[in-house]
């Protein structure tokens, strides 16, 4: 029993921390205090929050829903404003609801457990206190428990502050408690949830159906605490050693007359506060999609943005012209206008192409053309002849300027304006041009161009082949069918 640990809580200084007090906290309740190790403030998680994290949360929700709910139904007055309030009025709503949880005393609870902690600390700080009913049948069951299980609460030791810098966490654990057979001393706290009786008759204890889904990551935290703070010189102190295995509930159900005591298993709480951190920081990725495009019916434009290191972002594009099919660019050269419109304009490309731009080290391959090969000059014409034909269309222009727009990488054809443009620059480049081609002609109804594909990057029909022969094999009607 002389183990260290042991006799330093022992000796603590008497007088109750109360965790709250003096102690700052930011809008989200979190404590604002020094970090231990630099002494450079900052806000820390609370412990319940974490713990919170892998719990159910589908029946505290329902029953909260259901306090709203019958609390608007005792208050006409919430009623009427309820309906007289917009949807979008966030704020007004906000307090009904609130206002309606109130209707319904749904903070009773809450309110009475706070009542048996602070009856509780009194008595364990050994004060001669009598506790008032209707709470002195709690007290006196949770005094007989203590004292049939020889545990005793560590003087000093009850609402202290502890920082887990590991998962940069901050709490306020309840209490140490002894015992002569514990080589350690445990974290202890005391639960007040009050039994749930239904209907049937069956009653429902809340500590052992759904608090274990968050009880044990709640005492695992603070007994791998390793300061707690000291109010009084506003300073970390370092914790002394815990047992990091068992903790211990005393479940005092409101207002029922009874204490039972729970030995929790917090190694089993520890490896489930890991899976809470990986929880938390998979909510906080913003890495797992990328906007390849987003238009609306104005002709706002936002896309993919091609950063140099990889990835992408979204950066709004152009503003297009639903009447004459052009846009606003924000500077981009890689739209069929070349920065200056959201389609080809009528002169873009010119009529007489000039030369495809030259690659050396490729080649192009017989049969199958290789995706870098450079590009053929009869078909590099051959594209642009059908891209003008296409311009010549408003709807069509339109929509095969938003279809460009979703690869930044075709480069512009050249024209008069800007003959430094480079054009597609290999064989996958010009051979994208033609399918968006094909896709905004088939799409349209527009005839397929009368000259085939020069050199195609396989031997097969063109569309227009496709077609004539789709039509040559369809069975012809006869006139007594039509007349059917």
């Amino acid at each position: 029993m002389a183990d260290d640990g042991f006799t330093k809580i022992e000796t603590q200084k008497t007088e109750v921390h109360r965790g709250d007090d003096k102690i700052p906290r930011d809008r989200y309740g979190r404590y604002l205090l020094p970090d231990p190790e630099t002494g450079k403030g900052q806000a820390w998680t609370r412990v319940t929050t974490i713990a919170g994290t892998l719990k159910d949360r589908y029946g505290l929700e329902r029953w909260d829903q259901r306090n709203v709910v019958w609390g608007m139904g005792q208050r006409r007055s919430l009623w009427a404003t309820a309906a007289a309030a917009k949807l979008t009025d966030v704020k007004t709503l906000d307090k009904v609801a609130d206002r309606a949880k109130e209707a319904a005393d749904s903070l009773a609870g809450a309110d009475l457990g706070s009542a048996i902690h602070t009856f509780a600390e009194r008595v364990d700080r050994g004060e001669d206190y009598e506790v008032p009913e209707p709470f002195a049948a709690d007290i006196a069951a949770y005094r007989q428990a203590m004292a049939m299980a020889e545990i005793k609460t560590a003087m000093g030791w009850i609402e202290r502050v502890v920082v887990i810098p590991e998962i940069q966490a901050c709490g306020t654990l309840d209490r140490l408690n002894t015992h002569p057979q514990w080589r350690l001393p445990r974290i202890g706290d005391i639960k007040s949830a009050a039994d749930k009786v239904r209907e049937n008759g069956s009653v429902t204890d809340p500590i052992t159906s759904y608090g274990m889904q968050d009880i044990p990551l709640q005492m695992a935290m603070y007994a791998h605490g390793t300061h707690w703070w000291d109010i009084d010189n506003e300073q970390w102190v370092e914790m002394p050693p815990v047992d990091r295995s068992k903790a211990i509930i005393f479940h005092v159900p409101a207002l029922m007359g009874e204490c039972r005591i729970y030995e929790i298993d917090i190694e089993a709480g520890w490896e489930a506060v890991a899976h809470a951190m990986w929880d938390r920081e998979w909510r906080k990725r913003k890495d797992l999609y990328e906007l390849v495009l987003s238009i609306d019916s104005s002709g706002e434009i936002a896309r993919a943005a091609q950063p140099e290191g990889g990835g992408g972002k979204a950066s709004t594009g152009k503003k297009m012209d639903a009447q004459k099919g052009t846009a606003e660019d924000n500077g981009s050269a890689n739209s069929p206008s070349g920065g200056e419109a959201g389609s080809p304009p009528a002169d873009d490309p010119p009529a007489s192409p000039s030369p495809p731009p030259g690659h050396q080290g490729l080649t192009e391959l017989d049969g199958v053309q290789h995706p870098m090969a450079p590009t053929d000059p009869a078909r590099w014409a051959w594209a642009r002849s059908r891209v003008n034909d296409l311009k010549t269309h408003p709807e069509a222009r339109r929509r095969l300027a938003g279809l460009w727009s979703m690869f930044d990488h075709i480069p512009l054809f050249p024209n008069e304006a800007n003959p430094d443009r480079e054009g597609p620059r290999n064989w996958a480049e010009l051979s994208r041009i033609i399918g968006l081609c094909d896709l905004v002609e088939m799409e349209f109804s527009l005839p397929f161009p009368s000259v085939n594909d020069p050199n195609p990057d396989v031997p097969m029909p063109t569309p227009a082949e496709q077609r004539k022969a789709a039509a040559a094999t369809k069975p012809k009607r006869t006139r007594k069918e039509f007349k059917r």
